[in-house]
């Protein structure tokens, strides 16, 4: 302090300047005002992206595209997870449904196991068949007849009564770029129906 003219001179020998860390903390100057940022908002209502995300270590590593790579520290090959792309369904349905689920795989192709079921409510004649369309990897269009089985355990291809009956889970694998859809075909059928189609990525 200067007792003449009262001015004061403070030192600091503690923290002269910031830098930031790149990718991690911004600071808007070294010295001064200074504003601390991050690379992105962070808040309960931001859309944060990251390049990839390891948790716990890398236990559970999830790639920029999305897909879980390592779970419980086991690498995972295809999707990761087997994860269902498509759903549908069909309630009172007296003749064929056209589409009950429906998905175009992407340009790689993969594994998926299709599944369905069947709800008879009504019953006077004829058959009812859930099947499946898609492309083989060779490119050749194919279709999947699911199999069917009834409550007292007889594995069929068609419904004809007035039953619930449940699809055994079919395998297939797919080129790219392609539709897998499970339909409906009926036989002189009489009567009315529920149908139920899953398709499940798996690799």
């Amino acid at each position: 302090m200067n007792r003449t003219t009262g001015d004061v001179t403070v030192t600091n020998t503690g923290v002269l300047s910031v830098v930031g860390t790149a990718n991690q903390i911004a600071v808007s100057a070294a010295t001064g005002t200074v504003t601390f940022s991050t690379p992105q908002n962070i808040d309960t209502g931001a859309a944060v992206q990251f390049g990839q995300l390891n948790i716990a270590a890398g236990k559970l590593t999830i790639n920029s595209s999305g897909l879980p790579t390592k779970s419980n520290n086991v690498a995972l090959v295809g999707q990761g997870y087997a994860s269902i792309v498509a759903q549908g369904s069909a309630t009172g349905q007296t003749g064929a449904v056209a589409s009950v689920a429906s998905y175009t795989t992407t340009a790689a192709g993969g594994s998926f196991e299709i599944g369905g079921y069947i709800d008879v409510t009504a019953f006077t004649a004829g058959t009812i068949s859930l099947l499946c369309d898609y492309t083989d990897p060779a490119g050749t269009a194919r279709t999947a007849t699911i199999p069917l089985v009834s409550l007292a355990g007889t594995i069929g291809t068609t419904v004809g009564a007035a039953t619930d009956a449940q699809a055994l889970v079919v395998c297939i694998q797919t080129s790219g770029a392609n539709l897998i859809k499970i339909y409906t075909t009926v036989s002189l059928f009489t009567g009315v129906y529920s149908v139920y189609g899953w398709i499940k990525a798996i690799a």
